[in-house]
């Protein structure tokens, strides 16, 4: 879950300013839907010896939301709305999870294609003399492994319909601490939905099809270009040169 987000979102509830009460009846309690059997959300805080429930109900304007403690049928009006308490886990995931600070990837391996960090940069294994990466590239390379995303979180446990024991695509981090951080990839039975399994988390996430295409059309040619020529050397080549 996103702790910044349930910050964000709760810090507003609970810093909000009560004014006069709207109502104090039973009967308003329906009326405004906050009731026990009718609300727009139950909202449930805990702590290790309190629990206390709050009742969102109908907007009186823009941005407001009647509301209501458990065990008193005062009700109140605040400035807050019912869409900032989604009720869908993905809604609340941590979107950031799967990312991993740039300076902290030391080489990355799809199939036959090695990156490692060199003097600060990444360059290809196995380049030659007479070819260049292309950092741009590369750069965008390292921008979509580094800053992976989901749709939502599929929980710990595998499934068959995952079919990670044939994973469609897989590929590797190396880690600055030595890692070897591992990504597979299983097509669901979903249209265009895969999951992900990373190596180094106990959850298996659902991801979409562009997640994996970007990474699956990765090629050693799109990275390494033939270099620029040497003027000098061209120069003591060609038999038309004159001293």
């Amino acid at each position: 879950a996103s702790v910044e987000k349930i910050t964000r979102t709760f810090g507003k509830l609970f810093d909000t300013k009560i004014g006069w009460p709207v109502a104090t009846t039973d009967a308003a309690e329906s009326r405004f839907k906050v009731s026990a059997d009718q609300f727009e959300r139950k909202l449930v805080f805990s702590s290790a010896t309190v629990t206390e429930t709050l009742y969102l109900g109908t907007s009186p304007g823009f941005k407001k939301i009647h509301v209501r403690m458990d065990g008193s049928n005062t009700i109140y009006g605040i400035m807050f709305s019912a869409y900032q308490a989604g009720t869908k886990a993905r809604e609340w995931a941590d979107q950031n999870f799967l990312h991993l600070p740039r300076g902290q990837i030391e080489g990355i391996e799809l199939g036959d294609l090695v990156l490692r960090r060199a003097d600060g940069k990444f360059t290809v294994e196995g380049i030659s003399d007479a070819e260049m990466v292309v950092e741009g590239k590369i750069a965008n390379l390292l921008a979509d492994v580094s800053t992976l995303g989901f749709l939502e979180v599929l929980g710990k446990e595998d499934a068959p319909s995952f079919h990670l024991e044939s994973p469609e695509f897989d590929f590797f981090i190396r880690s600055k601490s030595g890692e070897r951080i591992q990504y597979r990839y299983g097509r669901l039975d979903e249209k265009d939905q895969y999951v992900l399994k990373a190596s180094n988390s106990e959850y298996f996430f659902k991801v979409s099809k562009y997640n994996l295409e970007r990474l699956r059309d990765v090629q050693r040619a799109k990275l390494v270009q033939e270099g620029p020529v040497n003027p000098v050397e061209n120069s003591a080549a060609d038999p038309r040169s004159t001293d």
